[in-house]
């Protein structure tokens, strides 16, 4: 077997791996921050609903601050937006093993290795690395306009600017984090 096509192969598999373990941290942290803010909101509707004489404003409060939670967990999804992850590390994965399953399948077949065919297999490869490489570049940007616009939408009166630095805060975060990936 040639050489290159041997590293092609070992490429796709490691791409696999991480692939698939990116696409199962995503998903596990798109369902706890949507089942997060179910949770919350039920909480918040229970709590509001409870009419118990003298508990009124400690209620009141406690609410007040379960609300605010919900928005800032919604705020830090939307900038991550795992789910958008997950299905994009999934689509890549998805790819990846069709790419694999064909170079697979040729291999089978006993059909001599041209460069021709292996130039067709690695343009295939580059054209879904290059995609996902482009889709994390525009999910990046795109992040911190969906942010600045979710935290005009939630503060129009004044608290945009404490807002503001928390999502600057998050945003902070977000790159440190890429940058160790």
């Amino acid at each position: 077997m040639n050489e290159q096509f041997k590293l092609l192969q070992d490429l796709i598999a490691k791409r696999i791996q991480n692939f698939d373990q990116k696409r199962i941290n995503y998903r596990r942290s798109a369902a706890r921050a949507y089942f997060s803010t179910a949770v919350l909101a039920a909480l918040s509707t229970i709590l509001l609903g409870l009419h118990i004489d003298g508990w009124a404003e400690p209620v009141r409060v406690i609410v007040l601050i379960i609300t605010t939670s919900i928005t800032v967990l919604n705020s830090y999804n939307t900038f991550y937006n795992y789910k958008e992850l997950w299905v994009a590390n999934n689509d890549a994965l998805n790819h990846l093993y069709a790419l694999n399953f064909s170079m697979d399948f040729f291999l089978k077949g006993g059909t001599q290795l041209t460069e021709q065919n292996l130039k067709s297999f690695k343009d295939e490869y580059q054209a879904i690395i290059i995609k996902e490489v482009d889709f994390q570049g525009k999910f990046s940007t795109l992040s911190v306009y969906k942010i600045k616009l979710a935290v005009s939408i939630v503060s129009p009166n004044g608290f945009s600017g404490i807002l503001t630095e928390f999502v600057y805060f998050f945003r902070g975060i977000g790159l440190r984090a890429q940058r160790r990936t």
